[in-house]
């Protein structure tokens, strides 16, 4: 009852070779295949390297100019209404008829010789 390796494991690993003729099966291999061979893989590995990052920053490129449009389109938004917030406090300050529309709208303000009634 004292097995103390796996039969089946054994059996399977007697068959591998794990010494210099296997080594030597490996090199004798490489040098079957021509080094034109060898440098177009590496050729066409360095290609398809450049490729994928080049396909990836010109996406990239895309989404930062789409990015940059919409910023530009908020940043010129944000110009138009802060003009007219200006002409308008230009207008406030210059004309005092503007100021007292302006303070009657806004703050419920009542002329001199003004009445307000309040209708329920």
């Amino acid at each position: 009852m004292r097995q103390v390796v796996n039969s089946y494991w054994v059996r399977s690993a007697e068959g591998l070779d794990y010494g210099r003729g296997a080594v030597a099966r490996g090199l004798e291999v490489v040098r079957l295949v021509p080094n034109l061979a060898w440098l177009a893989m590496i050729v066409l590995a360095a290609f398809m390297l450049s490729l994928s990052t080049m396909t990836r920053n010109h996406t990239e490129y895309k989404q930062a100019e789409a990015i940059k449009a919409g910023t530009v389109s908020e940043v010129n938004r944000v110009r138009q209404v802060n003009e007219g917030i200006r002409a308008r406090t230009e207008q406030l300050r210059s004309d005092p008829k503007a100021g007292r529309s302006a303070a009657r709208s806004r703050l419920r303000l009542v002329g001199r010789n003004e009445v307000v009634l309040a209708i329920r």
